[in-house]
């Protein structure tokens, strides 16, 4: 499933921001965490030298304390080590509760000569002020990394479109382009160089293809004028000799053959150009048509080929349908199905049509289909060996589907052909 590129750019932009700002984070309180033991080291290592001048002085040790978070020891010793500064962990009782909690002292330990006997020093402070800070910091360091966070979501939101809206602009003008409308593609103003070049790209291409449609568009019309000018010179100079009473009958077997050979052409190089101009959208003019009106127009005309053929004709208007196309392309479409129906059709065969609010359903009776169906409405494919079917009837109904976007469908069962076209 396709992604818009700002929801893909946003997803790795915000996963990116979030692995930062949390790498970022431990950082930061890493960082705090150091500076603030370091500090609390400092601190210790003052106590020490307050006392070992206190000793130096008084040559006595201070007396022992234990107050507000700081807890000052001695102990005899047999002999003097280095001094050492590390975390202690107890359970002590609080100043306002009786029960015990766990708590995190910073220790220095070193030794003190004094009259021949050598004593061990040892002073505590609680880190619990040191952890509160550290605690404060970490939320305000969260705070600040979320208020981050959303403010570069929202500013690369903005920013994002907002640098992106010529490339927009284009990509409208390229999807509303449309080569039967001759439309003109507009370069977008833009002081970005990738979207200059896809500008100029755009209109070189749109250019080339209009250029291109209009060179197509002008050989299909000549070629088709230019075909059927000597084709009707061939079916006049046919017709002349037809009726000429200076021929064999064997001849006159021949020239039949080749009238029927030109009008075969005549036709086929109409439906090919019909093909051509559906393809290049050539039919652009769109009015409320009723399919009622049209099928009854059409099966009026077609009335003698149905009574030739002793064809069952059953017609069950259930509601109008009014569609909104070219007027010339509906009596196309429907009369390609109908002829269909009465071409492919059995002797004392029928011919069922339906009409409703979203549908047009044809239906008849006829021959099994030789070969597969999925190929039916393609060009040349024919339902049957018939001579007198070009097999472009019903591609040219495909191709006046698709225009509209309609839906075709076909289903043979039990001997009868049906034809659905859904007008919705």
């Amino acid at each position: 499933m396709a992604t818009k590129l700002i929801s893909k750019y946003n997803r790795y932009n915000l996963f990116f921001n979030f692995f930062i700002l949390i790498i970022g984070a431990i950082c930061f309180v890493l960082i705090i965490r150091w500076i603030l033991i370091s500090q609390l080291n400092q601190d210790l290592n003052q106590e020490k030298d307050e006392i070992e001048e206190y000793v130096d002085q008084k040559h006595s040790l201070p007396a022992p304390m234990s107050f507000k978070g700081q807890i000052v020891s001695y102990e005899e010793v047999k002999s003097t080590f280095k001094t050492k500064i590390q975390n202690e962990y107890r359970f002590v009782k609080d100043d306002h509760h009786e029960e015990k909690k766990f708590r995190i002292y910073r220790s220095i330990k070193f030794s003190i000569v004094l009259e021949g006997k050598i004593y061990s020093c040892k002073i505590l402070r609680s880190q619990a002020e040191t952890e509160d800070l550290l605690e404060i910091v970490v939320l305000c360091a969260l705070g600040i990394g979320l208020i981050a966070f959303v403010a570069i979501f929202i500013s690369n939101r903005f920013l994002f479109k907002k640098l992106w809206s010529p490339f927009q602009r284009t990509l409208s003008q390229l999807q509303s382009f449309k080569l039967s409308a001759q439309n003109t593609f507009i370069k977008e103003k833009t002081d970005i160089l990738e979207f200059q070049q896809l500008n100029q790209v755009a209109l070189d291409m749109t250019e080339q293809a209009k250029k291109e449609y209009n060179s197509l568009k002008d050989f299909t019309e000549n070629a088709s004028h230019e075909i059927q000018t000597p084709l009707a010179i061939i079916k006049t100079k046919l017709e002349m000799l037809m009726q000429s009473g200076n021929i064999r009958s064997t001849e006159s077997e021949y020239i039949e053959s080749a009238y029927e050979a030109s009008i075969r052409l005549s036709r086929l190089n109409q439906s090919l150009l019909l093909l051509t101009k559906i393809e290049n959208n050539q039919y652009q003019n769109t009015e409320n048509v009723s399919l009622f009106e049209v099928t009854k127009h059409l099966l009026t005309q077609y009335s003698e080929l149905v009574d030739n053929a002793s064809i069952r004709l059953n017609v069950d208007y259930l509601e109008d349908k009014i569609v909104q196309m070219d007027s010339a392309l509906v009596e196309i479409m429907i009369g390609n199905l109908i002829r269909n129906a009465i071409r492919h059709n059995i002797d004392d065969g029928f011919i069922n049509i339906s009409i409703n609010k979203d549908s047009f359903v044809i239906s008849n009776s006829g021959p099994t289909i030789e070969g597969s169906t999925d190929k039916l409405f393609d060009r040349f494919q024919k339902e049957s060996t018939s001579s007198k079917s070009l097999g472009l009837g019903l591609a040219i109904v495909l191709k006046i589907v698709q225009k509209y976007h309609f839906k075709i469908h076909y289903l043979y069962q039990d001997g009868i052909h049906t034809i659905e076209l859904k007008l919705v």
